[in-house]
């Protein structure tokens, strides 16, 4: 396809031979077989017209930071032949260069990966200006001599350093390539003009398929990553410059895209069924809902003012509609108040000013004529090229799409356990649409007021429970302070009901309407609730038919473990939502545990009715595996707390030594500095001293008949000793060098900073183990819980037993029962039938059997 490129480059001394090598493949180049042609002119006064002569002579003579050589890197119509190339690369260079500057030109073709061709051309040329005076080459780089021209070089032509230069060259190439391409009846052609120029051009001439088409990012990337990637991979690049291919990559697929939707528009091409499909869905997307067939006319008028405004009036709106989620949010923010009016009266502008234009009527009508057409257009091509119906059609693709969102849906679920999934179920099934439309509208806010509000108005109470018993016994102070804390957290109050208020406010305001954000919302969470319950009801049925329902007890286990951990959860997303960071996860764990609450005492209730000596293996298994996490959890929490003390130390100097008046992290920092050479020095110091220790040991151990050994000894230490102290003098060298530095101080600050840095990590850490330790501890205390209950049960019921034998040792003597000892007897069978229904839980035993007088009370 005819595409046009021209790139402009200029060769610094030193690069031009090689480069000449290259592009007209010779010397090290020899083996690339990409070479279609190549050609140099107009070195006429080099022996052979070896080009590569020439250009080495330019490295050799041409003055230090100067150019060697210009290039023109040239991309040539795929349309043309090879022959047709070389025409026309030879006519361009004909018409620039002429007979006035030596240069030397290659074409090459080369094919990417996807087999696509790149017909294109190296064109280098010097910028001295032939005159026609005789000179020795090295000559002729030489500085040019007005006065005695022959006494000096070929003078330069400043004109191609002119920024008119270059446009006349792409003007040049295009009006050459354009001419070559017409001769040879292919209708291809190429535009120098920037896509804004030629999009505004389509615009003014009404070819609205075309402006859309040249709506889109250029494709640009510098060669030499293209080349970086040939010679040593895609690896080989940086993340800049990856992030340039990808760029690079992208819009050559909106280009392709637009391009063939254009062929498409103007029937140059036949589309796939899909693609007919797809582009009459599109159409019918901006019908009425009347199912009159007729455009919507409120989004033409919005299209041709957005064409009109060449964008501005879409970009508008969205930056506006941006601006009105903020507000949703953060309603009370005087800033965006601000932009919000801004950004509607921008909107309104454009809107005003364009619709007011004389081209509007026109270009509103155009749209409707070019849209009912493209209709017609791709429903009769539907009936003749693929003989479907195309009612038929959306509503099987329509199907496809819901498959495709089920098969998404799915693929989150699939490997959820039974348990899982029906938690989840029991959530969408208590889910209020609405109010989980609002939350989103309001980036969860709405959740995270609601639970300040209420840890506000907890905290009040106990500041008036306080403030009473200050007004009584405390001072003057401690009542002021008692009051400022009141009135800020009334103040915290009031701020936070009207935030609340006014989310809510906002997001009612179009309730009624079927276009506003909230219907749009609750539409959107209505479909997705009734897809995701569909998906999770047939993978239910689907897993619990194919694996046999899991341990009664075991599943139980599991909901008190994971209510525990839920709450626990809950809990400390309270506490800590201050900045409202957790707004999302505390509406997330209100749901769960509303659904979780119970299923939980259903499980407590379960267990209390089973036979215990059957569970009490299960029991023991779960309790000593959370004894175990719990032990875990607090040998974790101990070594981060000496981690947390010693780096804190460190930081702050504390507890440990310096030297020569170092900080420890000033000693660190000259041992990075020095390439560990200080800490070295002080190991090697260390381990001399403790030899000769042994030396001396060895030498008090030896007799008078040793005497070799003990002056070998002997000489060993002295040798030893003074290896310390040419040490401790480099010491001394390094600490003295580098004391006061700004190198020093630049590193020691690198340093605290990845310290500081480790330590926020480590108490990171250990705040996650401590949360992980209160509920290992919570969940071991229930299981521990129901472990005893079993127990205290028992205990229980050998004291009712000794209460009725002591009633029944007190009977009045004639036989006969009193009508206490009746009763008491009565209360003492119904709470043992309590105890053996398990009606009353571990908790609630606190039975008490006291003797009082001759009776027995309970």
């Amino acid at each position: 396809m005819a595409e046009f490129r021209l790139c402009y480059k200029r060769g610094k001394v030193g690069y031009a031979k090689n480069h000449a090598a290259y592009i007209l493949r010779e010397n090290d180049y020899k083996a690339k077989e990409d070479l279609i042609f190549k050609q140099s002119g107009n070195m006429s006064f080099i022996d052979g017209n070896n080009a590569l002569a020439f250009w080495e002579a330019a490295d050799q003579n041409e003055g230090m930071n100067r150019n060697a050589y210009r290039e023109l890197e040239l991309n040539i119509p795929n349309e043309l032949t090879h022959t047709q190339a070389i025409v026309l690369i030879q006519k361009y260079v004909k018409k620039e260069i002429g007979n006035d500057f030596p240069y030397s030109f290659a074409i090459h073709e080369s094919f990417n990966e996807n087999g696509e061709k790149n017909l294109h051309c190296h064109l280098m040329f010097s910028e001295r200006r032939l005159d026609g005076i005789d000179r020795e080459l090295n000559r002729f780089f030489k500085k040019a001599n007005s006065k005695n021209p022959e006494l000096g070089g070929a003078k330069k032509d400043r004109e191609w350093k002119k920024k008119e230069r270059l446009l006349g060259l792409r003007k040049s190439w295009e009006v050459t390539a354009n001419e070559v391409l017409k001769s040879h009846g292919h209708e291809a052609r190429i535009d120098c003009r920037s896509l804004e120029d030629r999009r505004n051009e389509a615009l003014q001439k009404g070819e609205y398929a075309k402006a859309e088409t040249l709506n889109r990012p250029a494709v640009n990337i510098s060669g030499k990553i293209l080349q970086k990637i040939k010679v040593a991979g895609y690896m080989s690049l940086s993340k800049a410059e990856r992030a340039e291919v990808e760029k690079y990559n992208k819009a050559k697929e909106i280009k392709a895209a637009k391009e063939r939707d254009y062929a498409i528009r103007k029937g140059k091409i036949v589309p796939t069924k899909d693609e007919l499909i797809s582009r009459i869905e599109k159409i019918k997307s901006m019908e009425l809902a009347d199912g009159s067939q007729r455009l919507d006319e409120a989004g033409l008028k919005r299209m041709t003012v957005n064409i009109l405004s060449k964008g501005q009036f879409n970009k508008a709106i969205k930056e506006m509609k941006t601006v009105e989620k903020k507000r949703i949010v953060y309603p009370l923010n005087e800033e965006l108040i601000k932009e919000e009016k801004e950004a509607q009266k921008k909107v309104m502008e454009i809107a005003n000013k364009y619709t007011m234009s004389d081209k509007y009527v026109r270009v509103l009508n155009q749209l409707e004529r070019d849209y009912t057409r493209e209709k017609e257009l791709y429903s009769n091509l539907l009936k003749t090229q693929y003989n479907i119906n195309l009612n038929y059609e959306l509503e099987k693709k329509k199907a496809e799409r819901n498959q495709g969102n089920q098969e998404k849906i799915k693929s989150r679920y699939d490997d959820k356990p039974v348990e899982e999934l029906r938690y989840r179920l029991q959530e969408l099934e208590k889910q209020d649409n609405s109010h989980f439309a609002m939350q989103m509208l309001s980036n969860y806010r709405i959740e995270g007021l609601a639970h300040n509000s209420l840890r506000y108005q907890k905290e009040l109470k106990e500041l008036e429970l306080e403030k009473s018993n200050v007004s009584h016994f405390g001072t003057t102070e401690e009542r002021k302070e008692i009051q400022d804390k009141i009135n800020e957290l009334n103040s915290k109050i009031d701020k936070t009901d009207q935030e609340y208020a006014k989310i809510t406010e906002s997001i009612f305001k179009d309730f009624d309407r079927t276009d506003g954000k909230f219907a749009e919302t609750l539409k959107y969470v209505e479909d997705t609730r009734r897809a995701e319950m569909k998906v999770i009801q047939d993978l239910l049925k689907e897993k619990e038919q194919r694996q046999p329902l899991e341990n009664n007890l075991a599943s139980y286990f599991k909901n008190i473990i994971e209510f525990e951990k839920l709450k626990n959860s809950y809990e400390y997303f309270i506490k800590n939502n201050e900045n409202e960071k957790y707004n999302k996860s505390l509406f997330k764990l209100h749901n769960r545990l509303d659904v979780m609450e119970d299923t939980y005492n259903r499980s407590l209730d379960e267990i209390a009715k089973m036979d215990f000596k059957k569970i009490q293996p299960v029991i023991k298994e779960y309790r000593a595996e959370y004894q175990r996490k719990v032990n875990q959890d607090r040998e974790n929490i101990e070594k981060y707390d000496k981690a947390i003390t010693n780096m804190s130390n460190l930081l702050t100097g504390k507890q440990l030594k310096t030297k020569e008046g170092y900080t420890p992290l000033e000693l660190i920092a000259l041992n990075k500095i020095t390439k560990g050479e200080y800490s070295l020095g002080y190991k090697e110091r260390e381990r001399l001293k403790k030899e000769i220790e042994d030396n001396k040991k060895e030498l008090e151990g030896l007799g008078k008949l040793s005497f070799v050994r003990k002056q070998a000894l002997t000489k060993e230490i002295t040798e030893k000793n003074i290896l310390i102290n040419k040490l401790l003098l480099r010491e001394g060298e390094l600490l003295k060098r580098y004391k006061g530095s700004e190198f020093l101080g630049d590193k020691t600050k690198e340093i605290k900073s990845i310290y500081t840095s480790s330590l926020k990590k480590f108490e990171k850490d250990k705040m996650s183990f401590t949360r992980a330790l209160n509920i290992d501890k919570q969940i071991l205390y229930k299981i521990k819980g129901i472990e005893e209950r079993e127990v205290l049960q028992k205990k229980e019921k050998k004291k009712v037993f000794k209460g009725i034998n002591k009633i029944r040792e007190i009977n009045r003597p004639d036989g006969m029962r009193s009508t206490g000892v009746t009763r008491e007897l009565n209360k003492l069978s119904r709470f043992l039938k309590s105890l053996d229904n398990g009606e009353t839980g571990y908790n609630n035993l606190d039975i008490k059997l006291e003797k009082e007088g001759n009776s027995w009370e309970i």
